[in-house]
């Protein structure tokens, strides 16, 4: 649209009344405003919440890892997944890459349980950086 007729519109739609107010638009911006803030806290309680239940269920899944009752181990597929797509992995990027707390000692210890049962298996290697898959 040319600015002539922009402008054109514009007068015509301030004469018919069309146009809000100033004074409205932006009582509407802050009111916006305050909503964006709103959900935004609500959207990291969720995150936070989500983040705790992932990181029970990954408790629940992976509790015997730590026992060797029946010489079963039930390894984390997400894991075995994220070790596979290649790179080194420090061991906070997997715990994130899981979706786990590392504030959790329990679940930090069945991860890393897991890493050593596959580190003895020769199928991923540690260096200073992280851990490699390499099987």
């Amino acid at each position: 649209m040319p600015l002539s007729s922009w402008v054109f519109a514009t007068v015509e739609a301030a004469i018919d009344g069309t146009i809000e107010p100033s004074q409205e638009i932006t009582s509407h911006n802050v009111s916006l405003q305050e909503e964006n803030r709103r959900l935004r806290r609500e959207l990291e309680k969720d995150e936070a919440k989500l983040r705790e239940l992932e990181t029970q269920i990954f408790k629940l899944q992976h509790s015997s890892i730590n026992s060797d009752t029946d010489n079963r181990r039930v390894y984390s597929g997400k894991l075995i997944k994220a070790l596979r797509s290649g790179g080194t992995w420090p061991g906070c990027e997997l715990l994130e890459e899981l979706g786990v707390s590392p504030n959790d000692t329990e679940v930090v210890q069945s991860v890393s349980a897991q890493l050593q049962a596959l580190q003895d298996f020769g199928l991923i290697s540690e260096n200073a950086r992280g851990w490699k898959w390499i099987g």
